[in-house]
């Protein structure tokens, strides 16, 4: 599904995305639709959205908990999010690149750095680890060079909440641990909140 191949698991995500839609649209006001998926599930979800047109990924708010990928902003309804354990070793192998950002992220924000301190430190490793050379000018050069690129690189993973792990699942990925249920339970609060 990472190479964006068309499995049956695929073509009944997208089946079910437009049934909620169809569901919706029968009920005036049209109530929001909430897809929570877990693991895999948020693997297919971010398929699946592939298969819709850009009005129907709009409507659709996906809410990942320890996904084997991430909902990127704008793939779907502004309020898809994307939660993850700080100790789940799942969320690395999908996206392992934006996942190691999102920790380096959370980390920096425990360590109380700004996000302009943690972009210009991204940068400045990179300079670090790409040059061969030890002229002090050239390496400020090239990381002044990289923060614009960690500014992109930051708003993919605007919508990624990285949880403290619970020290009662195993490697902190099952769905049933309490920081997703957590996570997965305000989600719900806050959509019952509109309803009333």
């Amino acid at each position: 599904m990472k190479f964006d191949i068309d499995t049956p698991i695929v073509l009944l995500a997208e089946k079910l995305f437009r049934y909620l839609l169809n569901l919706s649209k029968k009920n005036k006001p049209e109530p929001p639709i909430v897809v929570f998926a877990h693991s895999q599930g948020a693997i297919i979800a971010e398929h699946a959205l592939k298969r819709l047109n850009p009005l129907e990924r709009e409507k659709l708010r996906i809410v990942t908990l320890g996904g084997g990928s991430f909902i990127l902003p704008g793939a779907s309804h502004p309020d898809s999010h994307n939660y993850v354990s700080a100790a789940d070793v799942i969320c690395r192998l999908g996206s392992p690149r934006l996942q190691i950002l999102a920790l380096f992220r959370y980390e920096g924000m425990k360590n109380g750095l700004t996000q302009k301190k943690m972009l210009e430190q991204l940068a400045m490793r990179d300079a670090l680890l790409h040059l061969d050379s030890v002229n002090k000018e050239a390496i400020k050069a090239y990381a002044k060079t990289r923060v614009p690129y960690y500014e992109q690189e930051f708003l993919k993973i605007s919508n990624v909440t990285v949880l403290d792990p619970d020290t009662v699942s195993f490697a902190g990925h099952e769905f049933s641990g309490p920081c997703y249920q957590t996570a997965m339970h305000n989600v719900i609060a806050q959509y019952q909140k509109v309803k009333k």
